[in-house]
């Protein structure tokens, strides 16, 4: 969860490399469909490759206030 300035906790998928230290990172943005299991895929490869990757999910507004 993230929390954003208006105060609503938006819904994220998170990945790090197992490695400590400073990381490079990467945002990926979801398409029409929201945040699915293939863009969870996406960031799960990206954090195997040595980056920290969020997706927040765009929609959470929607689905909350539905």
């Amino acid at each position: 969860m993230f929390d954003c300035a208006d105060h609503v906790k938006m819904a994220t998928y998170l990945s790090r490399p197992s490695s400590k230290g400073k990381r490079p990172a990467i945002i990926v943005v979801h398409e029409a469909f929201g945040l699915n299991g293939q863009f969870r895929g996406i960031v799960r490869s990206y954090g195997e490759q040595g980056f920290v990757a969020i997706a927040p999910n765009l929609f959470t507004r929607n689905s909350c206030h539905v």
